[in-house]
């Protein structure tokens, strides 16, 4: 899949040690939900329309990509540089790839 700008990019998966491990892009701003949550930031108006946007925007190239998130939640939304961006990282093995046929 063709990265996106709110997709978490998955850049490899190691299996050396005991347990897989996933290399994903680094988001600093952490998930949604301590933002919303844990930190009771209050967005105004605009910035939940930016989020939603983002998001949306991020399930349109999972979905052009056949693949369905299954375990869309404000933990699996990351923010990086203010943007979401959908992880799929934690989820990948919920990612349902839909064959068309």
């Amino acid at each position: 899949m063709r990265p996106h700008p709110n997709v978490v990019q998955l850049y490899g998966i190691s299996t050396d040690g005991p347990n897989p491990v996933m290399i994903i892009e680094f988001c600093e701003g952490g998930s949604l939900d301590s933002k919303l949550y844990k930190a009771r930031v209050n967005l105004s108006l605009k910035s939940q329309l930016q989020l939603i946007s983002g998001i949306a925007k991020g399930l349109l190239h999972l979905h052009l990509n056949k693949i369905v998130h299954r375990d869309l939640a404000a933990r699996n939304i990351l923010l990086a540089h203010g943007k979401p961006k959908i992880s799929v990282s934690d989820a990948i093995f919920l990612a349902k790839f839909i064959i068309l046929s």
